[in-house]
């Protein structure tokens, strides 16, 4: 995420399917700062179950798709 939003051009938009657990914790607080300091989060979508999303990659955390505009 953080070299897509690097080279992105001004007011370019990306999707990310990506886990959920970014957005929380300290592990990823730093990334959080610095993503929030160069984009803008404009669309989250949340899966009502984890276990149907991916069903048949055996994907175990949960999944989150993300839009953002630089």
């Amino acid at each position: 995420m953080s070299m897509a939003i690097f080279n992105l051009c001004s007011n370019g938009e990306l999707v990310f399917i990506i886990p959920r657990s970014w957005t929380s914790g300290a592990y990823f607080k730093k990334f959080r700062e610095k993503l929030f300091q160069t984009v803008s989060l404009t669309n989250i979508h949340l899966f009502v179950s984890r276990d149907k999303v991916f069903e048949q990659e055996n994907v175990l955390q949960e999944t989150i798709i993300v839009k953002v505009k630089k």
